[in-house]
């Protein structure tokens, strides 16, 4: 383990520039500087390596970071295109509830008016002209008479002739009999 501690502390020497590799071989000897260059060319080539899967791994994480990217602007802008489609449905529905609401307000209008007309000419045929304007003078009345008359047809129903084509037909019966 002292071995091990007093590398350590020789390449730790070395890396501050405390120490030179002349140094090194005199106070410790070739074999110790040997390894130590060994350990210095290990942790290069590991460096090298690891700055090299580094590399790949920031790039596979770029690559993994734009397909990502590139798949949340996808499923926004369909998110966005159905959230407009939704909006308009529902702009649509609340259109269609006020044109609904308008054209029963027209259609309540219109038959209160008419209901107020029908009741102006009800009024007018059962009191005559007076029921629109009370306070105006009696109009001069007209006394109507109806007649009856016989029926227009000279046939019954069951199929016998009456009036006038009745008695013709007895005038020519009795010609005939003649």
């Amino acid at each position: 383990m002292d071995n091990a501690k007093v590398v350590f502390e020789a390449m730790e020497k070395l890396t501050k520039g405390q120490l030179t590799w002349t140094e090194l071989r005199k106070q410790y000897g070739s074999h110790v500087a040997g390894a130590i260059a060994k350990i210095r060319k290990l942790n290069s080539e590991f460096d090298s390596e690891m700055s090299k899967i580094d590399a790949q791994d920031r790039a596979d994480l770029l690559r993994i970071d734009q397909k990502r990217k590139h798949a949340l602007t996808e499923v926004a802008a369909q998110l966005h295109h159905d959230l407009q489609a939704e909006l308009w449905r529902h702009e649509n529905k609340i259109s269609s509830i006020e044109n609904k609401q308008t054209v029963q307000a027209e259609r309540q209008a219109i038959t209160t008016g008419l209901r107020e007309k029908r009741q102006k000419l009800l009024a007018r045929a059962r009191f005559g002209s007076r029921a629109l304007e009370p306070n105006q003078s009696p109009q001069e009345v007209i006394p109507v008479t109806s007649q009856t008359s016989a029926p227009a047809s000279s046939v019954s129903a069951t199929g016998t002739v009456r009036g006038w084509g009745a008695m013709l037909g007895n005038l020519w019966q009795k010609l005939g009999e003649r």
